[in-house]
């Protein structure tokens, strides 16, 4: 195989890194392609990494690419007039998918496993976004959470939330008036909190407390059904490989066998034969034989968040992308 060929196997297999260590050796690739390429190759591992917050970074990066990854961009000033992911959370699932795939097809389950947990743990905020208008932005949170008879960041006993999703609930609704530093701290430490909250309101509280009861009847009912079928995903088999799983030690890391095997408890307990007719509905979508690497997440997803969420092709369009201006060079 010639160098030619060497490099566009390993774009082939979304090698990015290795890729940007060759290209500088190849003698008929002029500077223009080189930096391209080169840039290519950083966005795209940044893709990979699901390096969120600086998905607003893409120079010399075709702007079709740097847009649609803007749209999985978490804002990193609480001005910022681009929301991105949260404004909505349906192109960073559709990354996240398309991630899990890749790294699926690199034999790399530790961070298949890892980008399944983030997506689990966001889920609930991804099933509440039609509702809010908005994916739990802090910025705009507040007028639909604090109200008349709001528990919403209190210590009254009655509230199901836990510590941590109480002291994120009161940091949520006043952070966008902090300085840079503490929105940026937030979003580290406790935004993922905010989707358990939001759980615990629609799924397994009764309190009359005003996050709930300014809602139609109708909506509390969906939110309720689709909220307890997303959590039966935190506990299952497959988060618990991950967490059982020394992600960067070498050492006790699940094969394909192992995680495939989780995966098959993990739809059993989601789609549980006792569960009531609404959630049973929803649930049984995880059987799908959609051929996906976890064949039904992708469906299960769409079916838990009330609308379609498809598995991105953003990286593979920078593969693409890039498979196209090294072979340019020889034209």
């Amino acid at each position: 195989m010639d160098d030619r060929g060497l490099v566009l196997s390993l774009v082939d297999r979304y090698a990015f890194a290795e890729v940007a260590a060759v290209v500088t050796l190849l003698d008929d690739l002029d500077d223009g392609a080189r930096e391209r390429a080169e840039r290519l190759c950083e966005f795209g591992l940044r893709l990979l990494e699901l390096d969120a917050e600086d998905f607003d970074q893409a120079p010399g990066v075709p702007t079709d690419l740097a847009e649609r990854a803007r749209r999985s961009w978490i804002p990193q000033r609480p001005d910022a007039p681009d929301r991105g992911a949260l404004d909505s959370m349906v192109p960073a699932f559709g990354l996240m998918l398309e991630v899990i795939a890749v790294r699926w097809q690199h034999g790399d389950m530790s961070r298949a496993l890892a980008v399944a947990h983030i997506l689990n743990e966001y889920l609930p905020m991804l099933v509440w976004e039609p509702v809010l208008g908005h994916a739990a932005d802090p910025a705009r949170l507040g007028r639909h959470v604090l109200g008349p008879g709001s528990r919403w960041g209190t210590d009254e006993r009655e509230c199901e939330h836990g510590g941590l999703e109480r002291k994120a609930a009161r940091i949520a609704v006043r952070v966008a008036e902090r300085p840079v530093a503490e929105w940026q701290s937030y979003l580290d430490r406790q935004h993922s909190h905010i989707a358990d909250a939001l759980a615990a309101c629609a799924g397994f509280c009764s309190v009359d407390c005003h996050v709930r009861t300014r809602l139609p009847e109708a909506v509390r009912r969906t939110l309720r059904t689709r909220i307890r079928v997303a959590r039966r995903l935190a506990g299952s088999p497959l988060v618990a490989l991950r967490h059982a799983a020394p992600v960067g030690h070498g050492f006790g890391v699940p094969n394909e066998g192992e995680v495939l095997t989780a995966w098959e408890q993990t739809r059993d307990r989601v789609d549980d034969q006792s569960l009531p007719a609404d959630e049973s509905a929803v649930a049984r979508r995880i059987r799908a034989a959609d051929g996906f690497a976890l064949p039904g997440l992708p469906t299960f997803i769409s079916a838990v968040a009330g609308r379609a969420v498809p598995q991105d092709t953003l990286i593979a369009d920078v593969r693409d992308r890039l498979a196209a201006t090294l072979t340019a060079r020889q034209a």
